[in-house]
């Protein structure tokens, strides 16, 4: 492993998130593993034009919803 690098609890952390969100009366809107193919992005961190086209829908189809039920 690269010196400077830190193995985390993925799992722990989106509890962390989901409970700060939920203490501080927020959404948190979790797409991480929505966007898992390859095809989507453009190197290890950054989407390509096709999976910035395909976050931004399921994103705004998510806040739609959100703002309907609420």
């Amino acid at each position: 492993m690269p010196k400077g690098q830190k193995i985390i609890d993925i799992t722990a952390f989106r509890q962390t998130l989901n409970s700060i969100a939920d203490n501080k009366n927020i959404f948190f809107f979790d797409f991480s593993e929505s966007m898992v193919d390859k095809k989507y992005f453009y190197n290890v961190l950054h989407l390509n034009a096709y999976g910035a086209s395909v976050y931004s829908k399921m994103f705004s189809d998510k806040l739609l919803q959100t703002i309907a039920t609420h």
